[in-house]
């Protein structure tokens, strides 16, 4: 870990990072066949590039777990689903 980066602030970078990713692609989210596991280990490199230590990625990802109820309440939101 970098000098002077406190643990915390390197988990926030880390949720920071996956969070805006996975809102940033809902669409690629939803179509695509690789598991959740084979996105977190690809994502990795993005969050090494940005600097952040794979130890707390790991420690981070580990925890993280995909909530895929969205995708039932994306399809039953009342404005996709009434005619104009």
């Amino acid at each position: 870990m970098a000098a002077g980066v406190s643990p915390v602030l390197s988990r926030r970078a880390v949720l920071g990072v996956a969070a805006g990713a996975l809102l940033s692609t809902p669409v690629l989210a939803q179509s695509s066949s690789a598991s959740f596991p084979a996105w977190v280990a690809k994502f990795k490199a993005r969050a090494r590039a940005r600097g952040i230590d794979d130890s707390v990625y790991d420690a981070v990802m580990r925890q993280v777990v995909p909530d895929t109820s969205v995708y039932a309440a994306d399809k039953a939101q009342p404005e996709f689903q009434e005619e104009v």
